[in-house]
This record gives C-alpha cells, sequence and structure tokens, in this order.
C-alpha cells in the first residue's frame, strides 16, 4: 500500500516553514471482513492497528539506506462500514487515517516499516 507521495517544492521557502511538514492520508480499505447479521447484534468488532519502521520503532516509517531519516506516524481508526453482502453475511471494511510528520525525514525516497491489523474480538 503506497500512502501516495509528497514534495515541498524546489527550493520554496514556504516549504521550510515550521509546521507545513504534517501531512493525512486517509485509507478506506485497509481491510474487508464478513459477519452475519447475528454477529453484529451480539459481538462487537474491535479492531487494532500498529505501524513500525524496518528497525521495529513504533510509530515510525525509515528510509531503507539511512535509518536516522524518519517519518513519525499517527494512526487513527476509520470506523468499520458495510461495503456489500455475501450470502447471509455483511461484508464490513474498515481503514485507517495516517497523519505522518515529515520534519525527520533527512533523505529523499521511499519511507518503509510494517502496518498490522489486529481482529481482537469479531
Amino acid at each position: 500500500m503506497s500512502l501516495g507521495t509528497w514534495s515541498p517544492g524546489a527550493g520554496s521557502a514556504v516549504a521550510r516553514t515550521v509546521g507545513q511538514t504534517m501531512v493525512r492520508r486517509s485509507v478506506p480499505d485497509v481491510w474487508q471482513f464478513r459477519q452475519s447479521a447475528e454477529q453484529r447484534r451480539t459481538q462487537h468488532l474491535d479492531i487494532s492497528y500498529s505501524i513500525h519502521s524496518l528497525e521495529s520503532v513504533a510509530g515510525h516509517l525509515s528510509h531503507p539506506a539511512d535509518p536516522s531519516s524518519q517519518v513519525r506516524v499517527r494512526l487513527e481508526a476509520i470506523t468499520p462500514f458495510p461495503v456489500g453482502t455475501d450470502g447471509e453475511y455483511d461484508v464490513l471494511q474498515g481503514g485507517v487515517d495516517f497523519y505522518l510528520d515529515l520534519s525527520g525525514v533527512r533523505r529523499a525516497g521511499s519511507h518503509l516499516g510494517s502496518l498490522t491489523v489486529t481482529f481482537n474480538n469479531f
């Protein structure tokens, strides 16, 4: 999954202004889950998200060639919503908003990590 690209502009003074380093990316289709109508009435779907850099630093993405170049990431769950049915099951979909703090980026290029989605109760 790609969160897109961001560029401050070629040498722009605005690009160096403090406070211009936070980017929000919404990814509403991280997962889908089938749940019966009975399960929806009796069970609360509880899902948690975590993200770790290549060096296993929680809440960060990192550059593969320069681990000191990092993007801090805050995650906010998007409330699951129905996207269809499959026989007697509702198909729910969920996602996450990524708040990316680019102030720690020291090197151009992709910053990578792992997103973990945990279904705690279903």
